[in-house]
């Protein structure tokens, strides 16, 4: 097995750990018909949130392309609306909290900078394909 493969499996077997061991201290602290009211309200706000994001975020790109501006920043937004919307869709608490920072504009400007770094350095290595038209 590959090195990428085996991180990505280790990865993923830590984040279910992670995911049931948060469910049952929730259902712990405030039984579980709360802790699947929870996570249905959780999943609704969520929806809310990307639908508004992600029409405030197409036009803040129509509107910088308009005036002939590099829309960098808004398309970043975008990404993290798709990917949150992306956690929003694995069900589970903790990839609810991760979509809902994502979502929210207030604590997307604390994680666009870490999703910056990361990029710059898929492209430095070369883990990272693009293509200019």
């Amino acid at each position: 097995m590959s090195y990428r493969l085996m991180r990505g499996i280790m990865i993923l077997s830590i984040y279910i750990l992670l995911e049931m061991l948060l469910f049952i201290f929730i259902i712990q602290q405030i039984g579980w018909l709360n802790t699947i009211l929870l996570s249905v309200i959780t999943l609704v706000i969520g929806i809310f949130i990307v639908k508004k994001q992600g029409r405030q975020t197409l036009r803040k790109v129509q509107e910088q392309m308009y005036y002939g501006e590099t829309p960098g920043p808004a398309i970043l937004d975008g990404v993290c609306v798709f990917i949150g919307s992306i956690f929003l869709i694995i069900p589970g608490l903790l990839s609810n909290v991760v979509a809902l920072a994502l979502l929210i504009p207030v604590t997307r400007k604390w994680i666009k900078p870490l999703i910056i770094r990361l990029l710059s350095k898929m492209f430095s290595k070369g883990r990272f394909i693009h293509y200019r038209l």
